[in-house]
């Protein structure tokens, strides 16, 4: 079974865990939330460069930016709900998630 990853965040200026890479007051330095999608794609055997653009999904104030690496195998999508997670967001992650059984041990490497 493949191991998917999907990474959701939002582009609100937090210090808490920053988007666009930083520090936080919990003493941590993070990388950029697309440039994290595209480690763990390389990690997973992606060869080419990051992705600068991604695919507009939905419509509205809440629509997302998808980032999708190794045919969806590793993906980003980059909302604005907040601490929350919008319909977009929402019908996006059921999607992705869908055709996933539950597999205890089936990430492990």
């Amino acid at each position: 079974m493949q191991c998917h990853s999907l990474n959701v965040s939002a582009m609100i200026m937090i210090n808490l865990i920053p988007y666009l890479e930083g520090s936080s007051f919990v003493g941590v330095n993070f990388l950029s939330a697309e440039t994290s999608a595209f480690i763990i794609a390389t990690y997973k055997g992606y060869k080419g460069s990051i992705l600068n653009s991604g695919t507009l999904i939905g419509n509205g104030s809440t629509t997302i930016t998808g980032y999708s690496y190794i045919y969806g195998e590793v993906v980003h999508i980059k909302g604005s709900a907040g601490h929350q997670v919008d319909v977009n967001q929402k019908s996006y992650i059921k999607e992705y998630f869908s055709d996933c059984g539950a597999v205890k041990g089936a990430c492990d490497h």
